[in-house]
């Protein structure tokens, strides 16, 4: 998917949610309850959702401005909601879930795109 990216910005947004997609390998060998789980755990949520953002940005400047917004919108929706369950729940479930929905989403309407 790499070699259809135009943009230096979307590049480097993919290469950054590389790292999030090996850091979220990592939450499987460290389960919850081991001390690195919760800092493989942010590095996958928050850096995931920082490059797949880039992305967005990338996306925009390469001329597909609707879809560049899109993505956006469904980031920043996410990280809005997530931090709010936060507020409202206790532990951080429903938080991983909201964000993992928002990274996928984004992520299949980027191989949308790519795909047309």
């Amino acid at each position: 998917m790499k070699d259809r990216m135009q943009s230096v910005i979307s590049k480097i947004g993919f290469y950054f949610f590389m790292i999030a997609i090996f850091s979220l390998s990592l939450i499987g060998i460290f389960p919850e309850g081991t001390a690195p789980h919760g800092t493989v755990s942010r590095i996958f949520f928050y850096g995931g959702t920082l490059a797949l953002l880039i992305v967005a940005v990338g996306i925009f400047y390469e001329g597909e401005k609707k879809i560049g917004l899109i993505m956006t919108g469904v980031l920043l929706t996410e990280i809005y909601l997530g931090e709010f369950s936060l507020l409202l729940f206790k532990g951080i479930a429903i938080s991983e879930l909201i964000a993992a929905i928002g990274i996928v989403s984004s992520y299949y309407l980027l191989l949308y795109i790519r795909t047309i």
